[in-house]
């Protein structure tokens, strides 16, 4: 797994309980957890989207944090509570910034919200990966970085997102695809 994605698997699983399990590849990332009764459910879903989307966003830029230009949000089943899976994927880039879609999506693989925004790198550098801690022994992951509670029979590893580069030029927007 390439360092950049495992540094920031570490950032965010170190930062969030440990029944939140987190998996990022190229433009890509999977966040599952609960949303519980002590924060809003509004709330804790646009956490989710938002943390899913940086960090989907984060895995294209390899130095620095990455901050939110735009973000909107749709909820479809308002009030939620119970396990949700967030589903993220870069769709477009036009450098340095990434445009991301994501899905939170229930246990029965219904969408309780879904959301789009636009990502930019900050100044701020990201961590050294020595400066994370290694995750505890008593929590084995599988191929896709989650603990067992959360690992999917058969599922291959996290695919790396495919999204369009485009570039503003003086004759028009160039597509890189």
């Amino acid at each position: 797994m390439n360092t950049h994605f495992k540094r920031l698997e570490r950032l965010y699983g170190r930062s969030h309980a440990a029944s939140t399990q987190a998996a990022v590849s190229f433009g890509r990332a999977i966040i599952h957890s609960d949303i519980e009764g002590r924060l809003p459910g509004t709330t804790a879903a646009e956490q989710f989207l938002t943390d899913a989307a940086r960090l989907a966003a984060g895995s294209l830029h390899k130095e620095h944090v990455v901050r939110v230009d735009q973000f909107e949000v749709e909820m479809k089943q308002d009030g939620y509570t119970g396990p949700v899976r967030a589903m993220a994927q870069v769709i477009l880039t036009q450098p340095p910034r990434a445009v991301v879609t994501v899905l939170l999506l229930s246990d029965d693989d219904e969408v309780v919200a879904e959301a789009r925004g636009s990502f930019l790198p900050t100044k701020e550098q990201l961590p050294d990966l020595s400066a994370v801690a290694e995750p505890s022994s008593s929590t084995s992951n599988d191929a896709m970085g989650y603990d067992d509670e959360y690992a999917e029979p058969n599922a291959p590893g996290l695919e790396p997102a495919s999204f369009m580069p485009i570039y503003a030029s003086p004759f028009g927007v160039i597509c890189l695809n």
